[in-house]
């Protein structure tokens, strides 16, 4: 019951997301081109496999906190992979300055 109320006023909120999306937009650029991403759209890149371990940090500040969690987890599990995402462009710059060498 609650998730159907919970998925109705997220589309109900769909064109107010999209427009504060379109606002932030306008202020930096990087949040239009990652708006396919919010949205589950990942163009020429490849799916996250069906076995391996999903992070999900929404700020650079997350990303900053759960670095420590990220090094651990790929010494204890390095046959997994790894999905690192965030919601703010400062934020993925962070996870690709920090685990894309």
């Amino acid at each position: 019951m609650w998730r159907f109320f919970y998925t109705s006023l997220l589309l109900i909120c769909q064109p107010l997301i999209l427009c504060f999306i379109g606002l932030l937009s306008v202020k930096s650029p990087r949040y239009r081109q990652r708006l396919a991403e919010r949205y589950g759209f990942y163009g020429n890149a490849s799916c996250p496999p069906p076995q391996g371990i999903f992070i999900h940090a929404a700020s650079v500040g997350e990303v900053i906190a759960a670095t420590p969690l990220v090094r651990q987890l790929q010494q204890d599990y390095p046959h997994l992979s790894i999905t690192f995402t965030t919601f703010t462009p400062t934020g993925s710059e962070r996870v690709k300055a920090t685990f894309w060498r």
